[in-house]
């Protein structure tokens, strides 16, 4: 009973899909809150509190449009991200409530009202996804001027579960592939700029430490001249003794 269980699991790829997209998701949030609460990682207050508001409105969009397997990978990102949320208030940095961010959180609640209204999830979940995205310009951003603040084993993780995420859909169900395909090229992103924003810390590091010792490091020139002179005033001060070493001879 138990082998035929395990087989039709390991049959059903879609399932088991899911199951490590949500598994690589709860794998990915544990580096990064440990980080966090070590001080390492500094995630942006605004950009989570968006995401945690709108990580919710697609999970109950996904929820309306009957996701399945799928479901498991929304769940653990909506649960990660509401974690992390909740950590950067006291741990993270940036403003929380700037005039750009209640603009965003205001588009938000549009969304949300206007699914409550309307009932159509498509709408709300095109809202959530464009809004999160202004949102997570403000990571990737960060993610390549202060690249270690991020947790890069974490957004590998999480591109990892994305992938699954995507393939655990089944189906060419454009509003259930919505946000898992968004949230893989958001995860790109933010590695991508977190590897330029490294190299460049390393190119900067490297040209302050040349300027450093060249500012310790005697000109060429001078150098030459201090090394030439001792020799030319010890061959004039010899000439000077063996010409009057020949005069006193002389006289």
């Amino acid at each position: 009973m138990t082998d035929l269980s395990l087989n039709g699991l390991w049959a059903d790829r879609y399932l088991m899909a899911g199951l490590l997209a949500a598994s690589l998701s709860i794998a990915a949030f544990a580096p990064y809150v440990r980080d966090i609460l070590a001080g390492r990682a500094k995630p942006d207050r605004a950009c989570w509190l968006i995401w945690a508001v709108l990580a919710s409105l697609s999970g109950a969009s996904n929820i309306m449009e009957g996701a399945g397997t799928s479901l498991m990978f929304v769940a653990a990102q909506v649960l990660g991200t509401l974690v992390v949320c909740g950590l950067a208030i006291p741990y993270g940095s940036g403003r929380m409530l700037s005039r750009s961010n209640l603009w965003v959180m205001g588009a938000a609640g549009l969304g949300i009202g206007s699914w409550l209204v309307t009932d159509t999830a498509a709408f709300s979940l095109a809202l959530s996804i464009g809004v999160s995205a202004l949102g997570g310009a403000r990571t990737v951003y960060k993610a390549y001027v202060a690249p270690r603040t991020e947790t890069g084993s974490a957004w590998g993780l999480l591109l990892a579960s994305a992938v699954c995420g995507v393939y655990s859909v089944g189906a060419a169900d454009v509003l259930l592939l919505a946000y898992p395909v968004y949230l893989m090229v958001l995860y790109s992103a933010v590695l991508i700029a977190r590897v330029m924003g490294l190299h460049a810390a390393d190119e900067a590091a490297q040209e302050a430490a040349w300027a450093a010792r060249r500012a310790h490091v005697p000109p060429l020139q001078g150098s030459a001249h201090v090394q030439t002179a001792a020799p030319l005033r010890r061959r004039q001060q010899g000439t000077q003794i063996h010409k009057a070493h020949v005069g006193h001879i002389a006289a």
